[in-house]
């Protein structure tokens, strides 16, 4: 577990639960490690932190979305 310094604040990563995108995301090919956490702030509690493990400063928030929700085709989820 490591501890990063967000832009939202504090967050505690599990390493063994990064994610590595091999080609970085679009635009942004340099960033491949990646965490998938909580948000720091419990009022924020629906949205995931996208947070990159090579830069601090750099995250996204998400939105996490049921697959069986039926916005996604189950096609486009394989």
């Amino acid at each position: 577990i490591i501890s990063i310094e967000s832009r939202f604040g504090p967050i505690s990563v599990k390493l063994q639960n990064a994610l590595f995108f091999p080609n970085g995301l679009l635009g942004l090919d340099q960033y491949k490690d990646f965490a998938l956490v909580e948000m720091p702030n419990p009022k924020f509690q629906q949205f995931k932190l996208l947070q990159s493990l090579n830069d601090k400063d750099l995250s996204f928030v998400v939105l996490p979305v049921d697959p069986d929700s039926g916005l996604i085709a189950s096609d486009d989820l394989d």
